[in-house]
């Protein structure tokens, strides 16, 4: 839905160094979120999106550490 594909662009936003280009550019590519993110391989984002290997593995690191940090509250 649109609030979904919204919601990922944020979460992708909120990472150091993306910028709209890249988020255009994921976002072709079929990533639309953090977590489609975090699951695909680095080299094939790299290929398909002109984002360099490196640049998407410190994003997938970026990621983790926003996960394994989050406060689950209930």
């Amino acid at each position: 839905t649109k609030l979904q594909i919204e919601r990922g662009k944020k979460e992708l936003l909120a990472l150091k160094g993306m910028d709209r280009t890249m988020l255009e550019k994921l976002s072709r590519a079929g990533i639309i979120n953090a977590t489609l993110l975090l699951s695909a391989d680095a080299a094939k984002v790299a290929a398909e999106t002109g984002i360099m290997a490196h640049v998407v593995q410190e994003f997938q690191k970026a990621i983790r550490k926003k996960r394994d940090n989050a406060v689950i509250q209930i």
